[in-house]
C-alpha cells in the first residue's frame, strides 16, 4: 500500500470511528426524543419491575438446573447494572431490593439461605451512615430484615421437618449464621431492642420441643394406662 492510499484508507476509518462516537450517549441518560420514561421519578420503580421481570424469566433455567450460584445470568446482572447507571439508580438501592426479592420469595434450601446471608453481606458492605440514607431505602432495609429474621426463626421452629435427620448436615449451622447476619444488621441500623442470638434460640427451642415433649408424655401414658 502506497502512503496515499494509507493516509486515505486512514482518513476514511477515521470518519466512521467518528460516526459510532456519535451515536453513544454522551449524558447519564438517553436524550429526551429517545427516551420512553415519561418521568424520571419513576426510574426506581421501573427498576424494580425489570428486576423482577428477569428473575421470572429465568426462574425456569433455575429450577432445570440444580448446579446453579445465582439468581440472575451475568447478561441480566450487567442490564441491570447499565439501568441503574443511566438513570441514576444508586447501588445501595439495588442492592436494597434484591434482598427484599429474596426475603418475599425465601424457600427454607441450604442454597437460598446461604444467598441470603450473601445478600445481606452485600448490602451492609455499603451501608453509609444511618442518617445519610434515602428514607426509602432505610424502610425496606430494615422491614427485610426484620422479615427475614423471623422467617429464619420459623425455620429453625420447623427443623425436624425442614431437615429431616438433619439432612443436609450443614443445613441448621447456615440458618443459624443467617440469624446472626440479621441481628448484626439491626445492630448496624440501630434498630432498638435487638435480642442475643442465644436468647433467640433458647426461647424458639423451647417454643419447639415443649409441645413435643407434652405430646409424647401424653402417648407414654396412654401406653402405661392401657399396658
Amino acid at each position: 500500500m502506497t502512503q496515499f492510499g494509507y493516509d486515505r484508507w486512514q482518513r476514511k476509518e477515521f470518519i466512521h470511528i467518528a460516526e459510532l462516537m456519535r451515536k453513544f450517549w454522551h449524558v447519564a441518560h438517553p436524550h429526551k426524543r429517545n427516551n420512553h420514561i415519561q418521568f424520571l421519578q419513576t426510574v426506581h420503580d421501573d427498576y424494580v419491575e425489570l428486576m423482577e421481570k428477569l428473575l421470572r424469566y429465568e426462574s425456569a433455567y433455575r429450577q432445570a438446573d440444580n448446579t446453579q450460584t445465582t439468581l440472575l445470568s451475568s447478561a441480566s446482572i450487567r442490564l441491570l447494572k447499565e439501568f441503574g447507571l443511566r438513570y441514576g439508580v444508586g447501588e445501595l438501592y439495588r442492592r436494597v431490593v434484591y434482598l427484599r426479592y429474596l426475603v418475599s420469595n425465601f424457600d427454607p434450601s441450604v442454597w437460598l439461605i446461604q444467598h441470603c446471608i450473601f445478600g445481606v453481606i452485600f448490602v451492609l458492605e455499603i451501608l453509609p451512615n444511618r442518617e445519610d440514607m434515602v428514607r426509602k431505602e432505610l424502610e425496606i432495609l430494615c422491614d427485610s430484615i426484620k422479615k427475614l429474621q423471623s422467617k429464619a426463626l420459623t425455620t429453625l421452629s420447623n427443623m425436624k421437618s425442614v431437615f429431616p435427620d438433619n439432612k443436609p448436615s450443614n443445613g441448621i449451622d447456615v440458618l443459624i449464621s443467617l440469624m446472626d447476619k440479621t441481628l448484626e444488621a439491626q445492630v448496624h441500623l440501630k434498630i432498638p431492642k435487638v435480642e442475643m442470638l442465644d436468647d433467640l434460640i433458647v426461647q424458639c427451642i423451647k417454643e419447639t420441643f415443649l409441645p413435643s415433649y407434652e405430646k409424647m408424655k401424653l402417648v407414654c401414658k396412654n401406653r402405661f394406662e392401657t399396658g
